[in-house]
């Protein structure tokens, strides 16, 4: 009992700030771990639950922390396998998106960069020939340039 109330005494001031449940969450762990008004167990699944809806206002995922394994069966004991990252696959799609949408700027930034390249060639080849012009114009011994 000890260690669960070192335990969570650590974690819940840093998921009661939490958006969504981090209040409601962080009472169902104080409630089941720490509080001394309850004669009952600690409801392991009420805990895990309320810990794994905050892991990404804690920034971990579910594969970081895992689960509790069962070395005699050879998996996880029942009620404490790793959970799923919803929210990691939201996050990895957002990233994507944003990857995405960053290549796309940098391309049209290129094309928009090689087309002024070329229109200010163009304008200074065109203003080398008129140059020309002018000079074959004013001193008719300047030789053609083709």
């Amino acid at each position: 009992h000890a260690e669960g109330i070192a335990l969570a005494s650590a974690i819940v001031p840093y998921i009661n700030p939490c958006e969504n449940s981090g209040p409601e969450d962080a009472k169902i762990i104080y409630d089941n771990m720490i509080s001394t008004e309850r004669n009952a167990p600690p409801r392991f699944d009420q805990v895990k639950s309320a810990l794994e809806r905050n892991y990404q206002c804690l920034n971990i995922t579910c594969a970081e922390v895992g689960g509790l394994w069962d070395s005699a069966t050879g998996s996880y004991k029942e009620g404490a396998g790793r959970c799923s990252d919803q929210f990691a696959l939201e996050e990895d799609n957002t990233k994507f998106t944003i990857l995405i949408a960053v290549f796309g700027v940098l391309l049209a930034g290129s094309i928009v960069l090689i087309a002024y390249v070329f229109s200010e060639r163009r304008v200074l080849s065109s203003a080398t020939a008129k140059s020309r012009d002018q000079d074959r114009d004013f001193n008719p011994h300047v030789p053609e340039i083709a």
